[in-house]
C-alpha cells in the first residue's frame, strides 16, 4: 500500500465517456506518471477529471463523449490524515446535475461534504 505522511496519494482512477477519453483504468498507485500523447488525444482530459476540483467551473455535461447520455469518473486515493477514499462522479449529459460521492474504499458512510473533502485532500 503507497502511503506517504501528509501527501494525497492516487492509487486508482478510470474515466469512461469523457470527451475523448472512451475509456481509461491507470493504477499509479503512489508512484510519477508521464502523460505523453499528440494533441487532441485527452491528455489535459485526464487532468482535468483529476485536478476538477481546481477548476471554477466544475465538470458538467459538454464533458460527455458525444452520443453518450453519461461520463462516469472513479478514482480511490490516500487521504493525507489516512485511510483510502473512493471518489465516484456520475456526469449527466443534458440537465441532470453531476453527482459526486466520496465514501471509505472499505464501505461505509458517504462523506457528508465530498466537495470540501476533496479540496482538503487536495490542498486546494
Amino acid at each position: 500500500m503507497a502511503t506517504a505522511k501528509n501527501k494525497t496519494i492516487l492509487k486508482y482512477v478510470s474515466i469512461d465517456n469523457i470527451k475523448r477519453i472512451g475509456h481509461l483504468d491507470l493504477r499509479p498507485d503512489g508512484h510519477s506518471i508521464l502523460i505523453k500523447a499528440k494533441n487532441e488525444r485527452g491528455k489535459t482530459t485526464f487532468l482535468d477529471c483529476v485536478l476538477q476540483k481546481k477548476k471554477k467551473k466544475p465538470l458538467n455535461d459538454d464533458m460527455v463523449q458525444r452520443g453518450k447520455d453519461e461520463g462516469r469518473i472513479q478514482m480511490v486515493f490516500t487521504h493525507p490524515n489516512g485511510g483510502d477514499y473512493k471518489v465516484d462522479i456520475q456526469v449527466k449529459n443534458q440537465k441532470e446535475k453531476t453527482v459526486l460521492s466520496v465514501r471509505p474504499a472499505s464501505g461505509g458512510k458517504l462523506v457528508p461534504k465530498p466537495k470540501e473533502f476533496l479540496s482538503n485532500a487536495a490542498g486546494i
